[in-house]
């Protein structure tokens, strides 16, 4: 289990869930600078176990990792953790199944790569908005990092 505890600011409480380190390491700076409390795991399994022991506000996943991908972690998580927001992200199209299973849910998805400031944007409406899973609209494209 990749997990990491970077305690910054209370601005609330998300987990990261990708495969690839670099991005874990990008997506939970970026957020621990703007004040975010950022638990990381490399897969939906040990994802699970994490949120079995520590409360999130949101969770952001990549769709394509080993042990649980993205998609079935979702569904997970609409079922077990229904008050959780969800943020999905993908570099490849999305797959069918999930583009109609998001429009039920009102899942949130960001396409890689992305800039930075679309990912802290995303994440502030994704939390702000009153609704689990549902943003206040589609990030803006913004010039930044891209992920």
């Amino acid at each position: 289990m990749n997990q990491q505890d970077h305690t910054a600011g209370e601005s609330g409480h998300i987990l990261v869930v990708d495969d690839d380190d670099l991005i874990l390491d990008l997506i939970s700076s970026c957020l621990t600078s703007a004040d975010y409390m950022v638990l990381t795991a490399s897969n939906g399994e040990d994802a699970l176990k994490i949120l079995a022991q520590s409360k999130c506000d949101l969770v952001i996943t990549d769709i394509r990792m080993p042990h649980g991908d993205g998609i079935d972690l979702s569904n997970v998580l609409r079922r077990d953790h229904p008050e959780l927001k969800i943020i999905v992200m993908s570099g490849d199209d999305l797959p069918l199944r999930f583009l109609e299973a998001s429009e039920t849910s009102g899942l949130v998805t960001l396409h890689k790569p992305f800039e930075l400031d679309t990912l802290l944007s995303t994440v502030k409406a994704t939390l702000d908005c009153c609704q689990p899973g549902l943003a206040s609209g589609p990030p803006s494209r913004s010039t930044g990092t891209p992920l």
